[in-house]
């Protein structure tokens, strides 16, 4: 009997946008170690075949054919090999080319409208043809590059200077891998290791393990969040399988998943959010993706969501470019043989478009840097800032979710009440004492929120009584005049309402620290302050006194009679806009009949 492991993602499927949605006649360079494709919330980019070093880059949404005069960025005399986006700069693209340079390139937020011959600035230093760079995750003007000459070097790009070497490297490199906080870096190379190194650090140790027992391309990538370095290759049979180190005891694999018999090169990519692994090979047609828990096994896989046409390269889009409305946990760009397909991995959920999914949707890496160059190289580290996925429009969410947040304001409020009573009882000061002033204070503080309370109700029914007069009294032929009464009505009503919203939850908050204040006078004398039973009384109503239980239900009476009113200006409200509306109608139909009496006349 199989037993069918629980997961959030169990039913996470694959959507393949349509012809119409995906971008054609592409003829792609596709040579080198990179993915060929790379993607950001605003552009995707690929290299081209022709004259020099040409590079794509389009616009998302913009579908279709690609014109053969499309601009391009040619900043290099030769081929290039690889190229990234900018994290903090949309508009900002560093390229690698076989030349042995690297070239930052800005062009315009809207995108090329001409074609881009020169770059910001080109930094030299590498002795072979470069193979794959990458950007900084956390520091601004930062970029790591690798070559055949098997050096990696960290660039200030800013000062447009080679900042550090590393060449630590026996084999040609196939990866390059920044940490998530970018304190290390990783490279898997031909010689079958992998390594992880602080490129600021000349002299400190390079933590080299040996990998797959197969010389071709392997794949590194990092699980930081469960302090993991990982990689994917292949046996000595060719079959491909993916290996997990501790990344404070890397002498052996901690975890081995063995996948299956195949040629393709795969390209990982590792979603922290959601702790899942997605698997997409060059040459394959589909991509499949794992998730990775503390159960026994860790790799634990999915599905496998298939394609059309086999993907020479794939392009992940970074967790801010997500819509969260699908819910969708990955957008994919697909580079085939001559067109790019966008494709979606979505985890249903029931109002996904109405209702934020908190748990899919933790906080992600931001647009910002969280430090400068300068910081990075004098040896900072900072974690990336982060950001949230919640749309504006669904930032309040609903009823029940604000009353909750009103109880735990109250909590806050409590706190410091609490701490001020045992600062007054370890200090000596007489408890009652205190106890007493605080009391007369608070039900002084209560009388005045019960009247301002009552002042608010006697608005809104003064604002209900108004209508009804002026409404009857009034012409209903004077349409100005009504709609600007009505717009005045309106703006008092609001007004009223949040006066007494605001009044309420302060009576909340005074009522908590009076109820506080007569459990803490009652048993300071006796023995100290227990916070758990004081939570306990707190939320016991049978605990309240006498004059509490009153006000809570006085003010419920007010507040009933209250929606009472509202609801009849509200009633009243739309008749009179019922009448506006028959009176428009009526105006309009006299038009209509006086134009046509016009007509026949002329006629």
């Amino acid at each position: 009997m199989s037993i069918v492991r629980e997961s959030h993602y169990r039913h996470v499927y694959g959507e393949e946008h349509s012809t119409d949605m995906s971008y054609t006649s592409i003829k792609a360079l596709m040579i080198g170690e990179g993915n060929f494709i790379k993607v950001n919330p605003k552009f995707f980019c690929v290299a081209k075949n022709g004259g020099g070093g040409p590079v794509f880059i389009h616009s998302r949404g913009q579908y279709g054919r690609f014109p053969l005069d499309h601009p391009t960025i040619n900043v290099h005399p030769s081929n290039v090999l690889d190229f990234d986006f900018n994290p903090f700069h949309d508009n900002i693209i560093a390229t690698a080319s076989d030349d042995c340079t690297v070239a930052v390139t800005t062009f315009p937020m809207e995108g090329l409208t001409e074609n881009i011959t020169k770059a910001d600035c080109y930094l030299r230093g590498h002795t072979k043809k470069l193979t794959l760079l990458q950007w900084h995750p956390c520091a601004e003007h930062v970029l790591a590059s690798c070559s055949y000459d098997r050096d990696v070097k960290i660039w200030d790009v800013e000062s447009q200077e080679e900042a550090f070497s590393v060449e630590d490297n026996e084999g040609n490199i196939s990866s390059l891998e920044w940490s998530a906080d970018g304190t290390k870096i990783m490279t898997t190379a031909r010689d079958m290791k992998l390594r992880v190194f602080d490129p600021r650090d000349p002299d400190g140790a390079v933590m080299t393990v040996d990998t797959h027992t197969n010389p071709k391309t392997s794949r590194g990538f990092w699980v930081d969040d469960k302090g993991i370095v990982a990689c994917v290759g292949f046996k000595k049979s060719s079959q491909r399988e993916i290996l997990f180190f501790d990344q404070k005891k890397m002498d052996k694999p901690l975890y081995k998943k063995d996948l299956d018999q195949a040629n393709s090169i795969l390209n990982p990519y590792y979603e922290p959010a959601n702790s899942m692994l997605f698997l997409a090979g060059k040459g394959d047609t589909g991509i499949r993706y794992f998730e990775l828990t503390e159960q026994q096994g860790f790799c634990h896989y999915l599905s496998e969501f298939r394609c059309g046409a086999p993907q020479k390269g794939v392009a992940f889009m970074p967790r801010r470019g997500v819509d969260v409305g699908k819910p969708e946990l990955l957008k994919v760009y697909r580079l085939t043989r001559d067109a790019v397909q966008p494709a979606s991995l979505v985890c249903p959920r029931k109002n996904a478009k109405a209702v934020f999914q908190e748990d899919l949707y933790p906080e992600c890496p931001s647009a910002e840097p969280s430090m400068d160059v300068d910081q990075y190289f004098d040896g900072e580290d900072k974690s990336p800032k982060m950001m949230s996925l919640r749309p504006k429009e669904i930032e309040g969410g609903g009823g029940k979710r604000r009353k909750r947040r009103n109880k735990r304001e109250s909590s806050r409020l409590l706190l410091p009440i609490l701490e001020e009573l045992r600062e007054n009882e370890d200090s000596g000061v007489s408890t009652d004492e205190t106890d007493a002033e605080d009391s007369v204070i608070l039900k002084k503080r209560i009388k005045e929120l019960e009247t301002q309370l009552k002042i608010a109700e006697d608005s809104m029914k003064d604002s209900s009584s108004e209508l009804v007069s002026t409404t009857e009294s009034r012409d209903p032929n004077d349409y100005d005049e009504m709609a600007k009464l009505i717009d005045d009505l309106e703006t008092r009503l609001e007004i009223s309402e949040k006066n007494g919203d605001e009044l309420l939850n302060e009576l909340v908050a005074v009522k908590n620290q009076m109820a506080v204040s007569e459990v803490m006078r009652g048993d300071a004398s006796e023995t100290s302050i227990d916070m758990t039973k004081i939570a306990i009384l707190q939320d016991s109503a049978t605990q309240m006194k006498a004059r509490i239980k009153a006000l809570e239900s006085a003010l419920a009476k007010d507040v009933e009679v209250f929606m009472a009113q509202n609801d009849l200006f509200l009633a009243r409200t739309e008749v009179v806009k019922n009448a506006l509306a028959v009176h428009g109608s009526t105006l309009s139909s006299a038009d209509d009949s006086a134009s046509s009496d016009d007509e026949e006349l002329n006629y």
